[in-house]
C-alpha cells in the first residue's frame, strides 16, 4: 500500500553567497584554464554550487586547503556542486584544481556576511541570458507642468452683435451717503390743535410729619390674650434631711468573669527525660527557586564531520532539462509545472526539498511531494509570476533525507 502522500507548503529560500575576481595562478593565454565565474552556499550550508568554465570532469574542490567531498560536474565543465564540511561563519578560500595543477580561486562568504568589502575589477562580460518575460505595465507617471503662455495671436473680425440678454437681477442697496449741510430755517407754521391730556405723572416725594393730634377717648378692655410660654427652670432649692435607712435587698446575680490576670513566673527547668523513638520521616519539602544560571564555558573544539544524509542537487532550465545534477530525471509538464522523481535511497527515510528561483519577480512553490511505495519520491514544483500566472523560468533544488 503506497505510503500517503506528504504536502509542503512551498517556500522560498535565500542562498548566501559572494561573487569576487577570480585569481589565476597560471599564465592567462592558456585556454583550458579554469575560472570561477559565481559560487554560493546553500541556506542550510550543507551545498556549495560553483559556475565558471574548464572545470574538466574530476576537479579538486578546498576552502582554506580543507578538501570537499561529493563533488559533481555537469557534462559542459561549466557547473559543479561538493559537499559542505562544519564551518564557522567566516569568509575562505575557495580553489577548484585541475588536472595539470591549473587552478582557479576566489573568496567565498559563508555563513553571516560581514560588512562590504572594496569593489573588485570588473568581470568580462557575460553570455546574453534568455529574454525574460514582459513585466506588467508600470502606474500611470505625474502631470507635467503647465507649460509657458504662447505669444498673444492677432485681433480677429469683429463678431456680429448678439441679442441682447435678459435684464439683470437687482443690485443690493448701496451704503448711506454722508449727511447734507443743513438747510435754512422754515417759515414758521399755524398753531396746531390742543393735544390729548398726558398720562399722570409720578408720585412725588414724601411730604414732612405734621403736628400732634388731641389724646382720643380710651377704648374698652380687650379680651385676655392667650397663656404665655413656660418660663426658664429656677435655681435647685437646699438638700433636705437624710431619710431613714430602707430594708437590705437581696442578693443581685453574680457579676461577669474578670479579665484574665498576667502569667505567673516561669518555674525552674526540670530535669531532662530520656530521649524519645525517632518519629517517621516527613514529607518532602517543596521544590526551592532555580538558582541563577552558571556562566557559560567555553567553546570546545569542532569534532569531525558526521556523514552526510543522502542528497540530491541540480539545476532545471526553464524547458525541463538538467543544467547540472544527476541520479534523479525532470519533466517539463506543462507552462511553470514541473516534476522531479529520485529513486530510493538505503535509508527509506523521506526527504526534504527546497527550491531557489533563478529569476526575479517570480515566485516557486513545492505543490506536492510523495514518497511512493517502492521509496521513490516525486517532487512537483509550479513557478508563477505576480499576476498569479505560471510562468517557465530556470531553477535550482536540493533534496535531503529527514534525520
Amino acid at each position: 500500500m503506497a505510503r500517503s502522500a506528504r504536502s509542503i507548503a512551498g517556500f522560498m529560500t535565500v542562498v548566501a553567497g559572494v561573487l569576487a575576481a577570480t585569481l589565476s595562478v597560471s599564465a592567462q593565454g592558456n585556454s583550458k584554464h579554469p575560472d570561477i565565474t559565481w559560487a554560493s552556499v546553500s541556506l542550510d550550508q550543507t551545498t556549495l554550487f560553483v559556475e565558471g568554465v574548464n572545470f574538466g570532469q574530476n576537479p579538486a574542490v578546498t576552502l582554506d586547503a580543507v578538501a570537499l567531498g561529493g563533488i559533481q560536474v555537469d557534462a559542459t565543465g561549466r557547473y559543479l556542486i561538493a559537499l559542505m564540511p562544519v564551518l564557522q561563519p567566516g569568509t575562505y578560500k575557495l580553489q577548484v584544481k585541475t588536472i595539470g595543477s591549473l587552478t582557479a580561486e576566489m573568496s567565498l562568504a559563508v555563513g553571516s556576511i560581514g560588512p562590504a568589502g572594496p569593489m573588485g575589477p570588473a568581470g568580462p562580460v557575460g553570455p546574453k541570458g534568455i529574454p525574460g518575460p514582459i513585466g506588467p505595465a508600470g502606474p500611470a507617471g505625474p502631470v507635467g507642468p503647465t507649460g509657458a503662455v504662447g505669444p498673444k495671436g492677432n485681433t480677429g473680425p469683429a463678431g456680429a452683435t448678439g441679442p441682447a440678454g435678459p435684464t439683470g437681477l437687482t443690485g443690493s442697496t448701496g451704503p448711506v451717503g454722508p449727511k447734507g449741510d443743513v438747510g435754512p430755517t422754515g417759515a414758521t407754521g399755524a398753531t396746531g390743535p390742543t393735544g390729548l391730556t398726558g398720562p399722570a405723572g409720578p408720585v412725588g416725594p414724601k411730604g414732612d410729619a405734621g403736628p400732634t393730634g388731641a389724646t382720643g377717648a380710651a377704648g374698652p378692655t380687650g379680651s385676655t390674650g392667650p397663656a404665655g410660654p413656660v418660663g426658664p427652670k429656677g435655681d435647685a432649692g437646699p438638700t433636705g434631711a437624710t431619710g431613714a435607712a430602707g430594708p437590705t435587698g437581696s442578693t443581685g446575680p453574680a457579676g461577669p468573669a474578670g479579665p484574665k490576670g498576667d502569667a505567673g513566673p516561669t518555674g525552674a527547668t526540670g530535669p531532662t527525660g530520656p530521649t524519645g523513638a525517632v518519629g517517621p520521616i516527613g514529607m518532602p519539602g517543596p521544590t526551592g527557586s532555580t538558582g541563577p544560571a552558571g556562566a557559560t564555558g567555553p567553546m570546545g573544539p569542532m569534532g569531525p564531520a558526521g556523514p552526510m544524509p543522502a542528497h540530491f542537487a541540480g539545476w532545471i532550465t526553464r524547458t525541463g532539462t538538467i543544467r547540472f545534477g544527476g541520479g534523479f530525471t525532470a519533466t517539463h509538464l506543462n507552462v511553470g509545472s514541473y516534476r522531479i522523481a529520485i529513486p530510493a535511497t538505503p535509508s527509506g527515510r523521506p526527504m526534504t526539498v527546497v527550491a531557489t528561483l533563478n529569476g526575479l519577480s517570480l515566485f516557486i512553490r513545492i505543490v506536492a511531494y510523495t514518497q511512493n511505495s517502492d521509496g521513490s519520491h516525486t517532487i512537483d514544483i509550479d513557478i508563477r509570476n505576480s499576476a498569479t500566472t505560471l510562468t517557465d523560468c530556470d531553477f535550482t533544488f536540493i533534496a535531503m533525507e529527514v534525520q
